[in-house]
């Protein structure tokens, strides 16, 4: 079927569907409001016509693109000739490559050797030049460290805040048969998180969209929720409170060493696991910059007839265990702390006593309409949330470690 003959059937098509809604419409009293069938009718009537004029655009467009095509390859035969001889010229490539796109191709490559020979002395750079535009590369970026630690525990929020209970040691003692039962006086308080927003925003231009090869818009979606992640980790662990969470790092309460130097064993590091279980906390997970491990991974056990065995001596052995727990690393931690600013810091933590509250889960959103005088596509990913610390002696931290 034609072009012709396709848009003359659609808008009989189209002037049927007019035509039955009509009626429909009249046989409503006026003023009346249509019952549940006609309401279903009629939006089966609108939908239908939609369709019908959705694919008369469409049948035109292909007219359209097909004369230009038709145009573009007659003007490129008459510049540049409609034969080639022995090795395609550049003109046919052109007009080859031209309606091989106008045909619906996604791809079409011209070879310029005289353009290479000019500019390169050797090697093949410059030997085509393509007609499409590729798609943007996300920067490679790790997820959220924290919410993925061993143990640490999602809670989802129904308002701006939420209210976690704390109930303190309970006083027990032995009893004599008949004696008074001793008192608990358990000391009840609270935890309250406030959710805070984090948030991130981009303008695509519409052509971006359209002409990328792969999809600009989920490279850019990707890109954009891979860097939402970084900055949620960062006010896990160390945000202050200021139009943040207050993080691991902050937490009030929490164990403290400072190491004050670049670590020669392992000393420190066992007082952060005792200063754990003194407080009856149960360690399960180290977090670190990936500097304060390639710097413990170099330090040899210390017994004095031992000078070969390294933290990690097989560095395929699978995954990173410091005294015996596992351990997650994030570049989200600062280097520049301490008393020389050159510190970084570590922590040991009991992650049972860590919640993390979601009140907005991770939410990509997207809109063609918002710049609609500009032709953009909006893109923004927000999340909304918090951190309990429901007993900072859960936390034990190593401050100021240096490389």
């Amino acid at each position: 079927m034609d072009y012709v003959t396709e848009a003359k059937s659609l808008t009989n098509e189209r002037s049927r569907l007019v035509n039955a809604e009509r009626q429909l419409l009249d046989a409503i009293p006026n003023g009346g409001t249509p019952n549940a069938s006609q309401r279903n009718e009629l939006d089966r009537y609108a939908s239908d016509i939609a369709a019908a004029e959705h694919r008369l655009q469409d049948i035109h467009g292909r007219e359209q693109r097909e004369h230009e095509g038709d145009q573009l390859r007659a003007l490129t035969g008459q510049v540049f000739g409609s034969t080639a001889p022995a090795g395609p010229s550049i003109g046919a490539q052109l007009r080859d490559a031209i309606g091989d796109v106008m045909d619906g191709k996604s791809t079409a490559f011209v070879e310029l050797p005289t353009m290479r020979d000019a500019l390169y002395e050797s090697g093949s750079a410059g030997d085509g030049v393509p007609l499409q535009i590729k798609n943007p590369v996300a920067t490679l970026t790790a997820n959220s460290v924290v919410m993925s630690l061993p143990g640490i525990r999602h809670e989802s929020m129904t308002s701006d805040r939420a209210v976690f209970p704390r109930i303190g040691a309970a006083t027990a003692a032995g009893t004599a048969e008949g004696a008074t039962l001793t008192a608990a006086d358990s000391q009840v308080d609270s935890v309250t998180v406030t959710a805070q927003k984090f948030s991130t925003y981009e303008l695509l231009s519409s052509e971006l969209a359209e002409d990328a090869s792969n999809g600009a818009l989920d490279a850019f979606s990707a890109n954009m929720l891979k860097h939402l992640a970084l900055r949620v980790d960062l006010g896990l662990l160390a945000g202050d409170g200021a139009s943040d969470i207050v993080g691991i790092r902050e937490a009030a309460g929490a164990n403290s060493t400072s190491v004050a130097g670049t670590p020669s064993n392992f000393a420190d590091f066992r007082t952060a696991e005792y200063e754990l279980r003194v407080d009856d906390a149960d360690p399960r997970v180290w977090v670190m910059h990936p500097r304060t491990w390639n710097t413990l991974a170099g330090i040899k056990t210390g017994i004095s007839s031992d000078e070969t065995t390294l933290l990690e001596a097989d560095p395929q052995q699978g995954p990173k265990r410091l005294l015996g727990f596992p351990t997650s690393f994030s570049t989200q931690i600062t280097l520049v702390e301490g008393a020389t600013n050159v510190g970084s810091w570590a922590a040991l933590l009991d992650t049972s006593q860590l919640v993390i509250c979601e009140r907005r889960p991770a939410r990509l959103e997207v809109s063609r309409d918002f710049k609609f005088d500009e032709d953009k596509i909006a893109v923004r990913a927000t999340w909304r949330g918090g951190l309990a610390v429901l007993n900072p002696e859960a936390i034990s931290l190593l401050t100021d470690i240096r490389a």
